[in-house]
């Protein structure tokens, strides 16, 4: 009997205990659980994350491929600026490089700008911090053309109308700013004038233009280097075979690159 009366006294005790204990289990088996599916969450937005990054590398991928650009951009820009522009094949690194092969403005059969090549080399992330670091352009067999017809219309482009922001200034270039190797080699402009009753023909052919200028840059003097092949004929009056120019100068630029000083020697 008093083993039993012993008993009696403890089971609610025990009773007590064995609840705890099933709470406490319940308890695990709640927070595992959660973290299982915290687990599954961080999971989902890893995945979500790594998509959308792919997705991005892809848009900037087709974005700055060449055929991209000349096929859907340079169309919608010859649009709205009402020019004829045509890029054969361009070669694009988004960070450094552009590359046009084959480039012609104006109209297809009587283009005012055309060109074989034009490189430019340059850093891109100074230009978000407003610098400008080029450190090529190279422009290759470019050729200007103007025709001024008896009417007197030309094969120039009228470009649309911008009315100017008032007070605006030109943006001043933050140091260290510069263009370096600028060359341009066998270059070419052509102007051919009709005759008429109120005009004269004229034809003034400047060939063989080859210009080098090894840096410009804000606050200091750049050198110049120009030559060219000149021919040209105005009427029955004057002919001109050919004549050589060699051109050197030295120019002083500001930090918005404006011309302040020019120096010249022929």
């Amino acid at each position: 009997r008093l083993l039993c009366s012993r008993r009696s006294m403890h089971a609610p005790r025990l009773r007590r205990i064995g609840t705890r204990t099933s709470r406490i289990g319940d308890c695990g088996e709640t927070i595992r659980s959660e973290s299982s599916q915290m687990k599954k969450r961080i999971k989902l937005l890893v995945a979500c994350v790594a998509v959308l990054f792919l997705l991005v590398i892809l848009g900037l991928f087709t974005v700055t491929r060449g055929a991209f650009i000349t096929a859907f951009v340079i169309p919608r820009v010859s649009e709205q600026l009402g020019v004829g522009i045509r890029v054969g094949t361009l070669s694009l690194a988004p960070l450094s490089r552009v590359e046009c092969m084959d480039v012609s403005l104006g109209d297809p059969e009587n283009p005012f700008l055309s060109c074989e090549r034009a490189t430019v080399r340059y850093s891109l992330m100074p230009f978000l911090r407003g610098q400008v670091q080029v450190h090529e352009i190279n422009i290759a067999s470019p050729t200007v053309t103007v025709l001024k017809h008896a009417d007197g219309t030309t094969n120039l482009p009228t470009l649309p109308e911008t009315a100017p922001e008032p007070n605006s200034q030109p943006p001043e270039l933050k140091a260290p700013s510069f263009i370096r190797n600028i060359k341009l080699t066998n270059g070419k402009v052509i102007f051919a004038q009709e005759g008429s009753a109120q005009q004269q023909a004229v034809s003034l052919n400047i060939d063989e233009i080859t210009l080098s200028i090894p840096q410009l840059s804000p606050g200091g003097a750049s050198e110049v280097s120009l030559t060219a092949v000149l021919s040209g004929r105005v009427g029955d009056e004057f002919d001109l075979k050919r004549a050589k120019v060699n051109v050197n100068t030295s120019v002083d630029l500001t930090s918005a690159l404006q011309l302040t000083q020019a120096n010249l020697s022929l």
